[in-house]
């Protein structure tokens, strides 16, 4: 069985592009944090709330990963966080 919660840095730059995917398929999500010095945005989905959860999981994780190769030697740290975990609080 699959964890419903998913957490995700998701970088200002693409921002509007996660949040676009999830609410167009209806998929239930909360903003936990903010790290304005990093231009970060901690977000939570519940894959499980719309039958589209998957699909918006993946095109998320595909967003993440095609920015963190773009951005290489910028973004050191992981930006799909392990689902059910609220343990990224490294606070600088």
């Amino acid at each position: 069985m699959t964890t419903a919660n998913l957490t995700y840095k998701v970088p200002q730059d693409v921002a509007y592009d996660v949040l676009r995917s999830i609410i167009k398929n209806k998929v239930a999500y909360s903003i936990i944090g903010i790290r304005e010095k990093e231009n970060i945005m901690l977000l939570q989905i519940d894959v499980n709330s719309s039958k589209y959860g998957s699909r918006v999981k993946d095109g998320i994780e595909t967003i993440l990963n095609d920015y963190k190769d773009y951005m290489k030697d910028i973004v050191p740290d992981p930006l799909i966080v392990s689902g059910d975990d609220e343990d990224d609080d490294n606070d600088q």
